[in-house]
């Protein structure tokens, strides 16, 4: 597609800071003083304690929730329904996950988010996080599917003229950013989810706007110099980014 690398590392260089799961580290304030690495070592200390406290918490949530499912006893309908409005509103591990600044730990946060995603929903019954999306999720357009180059998690549609860009599912527009005539768009359905379009031409919606599943957003915009249509397509969950491909159903595309 021409000269579409270059062109999209640079946009996406100046974008990194806002895309989802690109957020850089933030420097210590202390490091000048030379605090720095005890003040790092107390910031984990704590991360590790509150995972802990949290994943132990919703360990013995989960055990009470799966005796009630299999114990019949007085009163098990409404605690069933206590213990599972405990799991859905308190279950935040994965946000103690993703707070973790150890070294080491950030190759693991992805498959350590799968495993709790599986067990909750082996104990729930509801579906797992992948099967919710791809159940759920559209693709933004209908075009010809390839993959990002390099260490970039995405895909590119590149379609055969202008055309309609609708969200994947319903959310809420959290960010709209615009690079003279190449714009962006980042969608948070919520639970974790955001769905970011790159390179749109034009953008129907505002910031903070409720959007449905299906509505129009903007339009393909340019991928490179020989006037390529199409967008940039991404999907993360907690800040990690996955791959569309394999979290959606994109079979009814072609792909390159």
């Amino acid at each position: 597609m021409g000269e579409y690398k270059s062109q999209y590392e640079k946009y996406y260089k100046n974008l990194r800071n806002k895309v989802p799961g690109k957020t850089p580290k933030p420097a210590s304030s202390y490091d000048y003083l030379g605090r720095g690495k005890s003040s790092n070592n107390r910031i984990e200390n704590r991360f590790v304690k509150k995972f802990i406290f949290q994943l132990a918490g919703a360990l013995i949530l989960l055990m009470i929730f799966m005796g009630i499912r299999v114990i019949p006893i007085e009163g098990a309908k409404e605690a069933y329904i206590v213990t599972r409005e405990a799991l859905d509103k308190n279950f935040d591990v994965e946000e103690a996950v993703m707070a973790m600044n150890i070294p080491g730990v950030e190759d693991y946060k992805e498959n350590i988010l799968d495993y709790i995603d599986n067990f909750k929903s082996f104990v729930t019954g509801d579906k797992t996080l992948k099967e919710d999306i791809k159940d759920n999720y559209v693709i933004p357009v209908v075009g010809t599917v390839s993959h990002l180059s390099g260490e970039n998690v995405g895909i590119i549609i590149q379609t055969d003229s202008e055309m309609d860009v609708i969200a994947s599912f319903d959310g809420k527009i959290r960010e709209i950013k615009e690079d003279g005539d190449e714009k962006h768009i980042i969608v948070d359905h919520g639970n974790g989810i955001e769905t970011y379009y790159g390179l749109i031409s034009t953008v129907d919606v505002k910031e903070g706007d409720k959007v449905e599943k299906g509505q129009l957003i903007g339009k393909t915009g340019v991928l490179d110099s020989e006037g390529t249509k199409g967008i940039v397509y991404k999907i993360s969950y907690m800040g990690v980014e996955k791959d569309p491909v394999e979290m959606m159903d994109f079979s009814s595309l072609k792909s390159v």
